[in-house]
């Protein structure tokens, strides 16, 4: 073979791959197919350690109702002085024991501390009971928009 006819050759093949398109569809396809893979496997060990985490939680319980825990930060207050006393000026000092519920001296409903009816009532028409039982003894009920979770 000359060199004549070897750059022919090397012609024909270069005009031959001009002319030729490559076939892009089969390697979009195949990089396709092997992001789906690496998805699909990075998924997979994800979840697997979301469950094996799922196993280690301890789950919630409630201990207290909303009266007990009410209780218990009352029981809190009256045995600290220092939470139970509010200062009013130089000097005075006026005993604040507050109680599991509220209510106005002019109204029926009782509330619990955490309900927004507390807020509408003055400081000095606050009426605190001890237990619900008393508020209810008392001729009061629960206010609708106040209710213990």
């Amino acid at each position: 073979m000359s060199i004549k006819d070897f750059s022919q050759k090397i012609k024909s093949v270069g005009i031959g791959a001009k002319n030729r398109a490559p076939d892009l569809t089969k390697i979009s396809n195949d990089i396709f197919i092997v992001f789906l893979i690496v998805l699909t496997g990075t998924a997979s060990f994800g979840l697997g350690k979301l469950s094996a985490l799922e196993k280690q939680k301890v789950p919630i319980s409630v201990l207290k109702t909303k009266e007990a825990m009410y209780a218990s930060v009352l029981s809190a207050v009256n045995n600290n002085p220092a939470i139970t006393t509010e200062t009013k000026g130089v000097g005075e000092t006026n005993s604040t024991t507050k109680g599991l519920v509220l209510a106005s001296k002019s109204g029926t409903k009782y509330y619990y501390p955490s309900c927004s009816g507390v807020f509408r009532i003055k400081e000095e028409n606050k009426i605190w009971f001890n237990t619900v039982e008393e508020a209810v003894t008392s001729g009061l009920t629960l206010a609708t928009n106040c209710t213990p979770e």
